[in-house]
């Protein structure tokens, strides 16, 4: 497990943190490349997928084998939520191809021809 930030599939130029934390908008299905501009799907790293998981469930675990204050709880889980945010864009990659199971990709395609 290797924190490195994404790199663009086509020119191969590393984002920068902001770029990454960006690129990860969950408003579209891709990102474009700030340098060439290439269609950018973002993928997550499995390996990030479970150090996420389990750093987000480290406080209930905590909580239950400890007589935690509530107090306490929310100030974890306010750190832990930033650092989840600062963590985020080490955690995927991006691909020029969109790599989804299940996803018809031209459906939006299929709905502007027939008009």
């Amino acid at each position: 497990m290797k924190f490195t930030l994404p790199v663009c599939d086509s020119c191969r130029t590393p984002l920068t943190w902001k770029q990454a934390l960006v690129a990860q908008r969950f408003i579209k299905e891709y990102t474009s490349c700030p340098t060439c501009q290439e269609k950018q799907f973002v993928k997550a790293r499995k390996d990030f997928l479970i150090l996420t998981l389990f750093i987000a469930l480290f406080p209930l675990l905590l909580n239950v084998f400890t007589d935690l204050a509530i107090f306490h709880s929310i100030i974890l889980y306010a750190v832990i939520i930033i650092l989840l945010v600062i963590l985020s864009p080490f955690t995927y990659t991006l691909n020029t191809e969109d790599t989804r199971t299940g996803v018809n990709q031209n459906l939006f395609e299929n709905k502007q021809t027939k008009k």
